[in-house]
C-alpha cells in the first residue's frame, strides 16, 4: 500500500496530464481493487483543478456503468468519488446500483447520495 500513497503523490505533482495514465489502471481488473480505489482517490483529488473534474467524473462513471460485475465495496467507493465531485449526471446510474443492492454503504451514505441526486431513492 505504500506504493499507492506514493502514487497519489506522484500523480498530484504531475496533475491532470496524468489522468489518461491512471485511468488505464482502472479498466485493468488483475490489479487488485484496493490498487483501482487508490486510482480513484487520485482522481478525486484532480477536482482542485476544474479543467479536469469533468473528465474525471466521466471515468468514474465508466466504471460504475460495471456496477454489476464489481464489487460493492468498490461501487461504494465510486459513488463516493461521484458525490464528492458532484458528478450528479451519473444520478440514474447511482439509483440503479442502490436499488440493485450493489452498494457498499460503508463508504458513501444514502443521505450523500440523496443529497447529490436530488431526490429520495425509493427501495421496494
Amino acid at each position: 500500500m505504500e506504493f499507492a500513497l506514493e502514487l497519489l503523490l506522484v500523480i498530484g505533482m504531475i496533475g491532470g496530464g496524468a489522468i489518461p495514465s491512471i485511468s488505464k489502471f482502472l479498466e485493468d481488473k488483475s490489479i487488485g481493487w484496493s490498487f483501482r480505489c487508490t486510482v480513484v482517490e487520485s482522481l478525486m483529488n484532480t477536482k482542485k483543478e476544474k479543467q479536469y473534474n469533468e473528465v474525471c467524473i466521466d471515468i468514474i462513471i465508466k466504471e460504475l456503468e460495471k456496477y454489476y460485475v464489481n464489487s460493492y465495496t468498490f461501487n461504494g467507493i465510486l459513488i463516493k468519488a461521484l458525490c464528492e465531485m458532484e458528478g450528479k449526471k451519473a444520478s440514474k446510474l447511482i439509483e440503479q446500483a442502490v436499488i440493485e443492492d450493489e452498494v457498499d454503504f460503508e463508504y458513501v451514505t444514502l443521505d450523500q447520495i440523496e443529497k447529490l441526486i436530488g431526490y429520495k431513492i425509493n427501495k421496494l
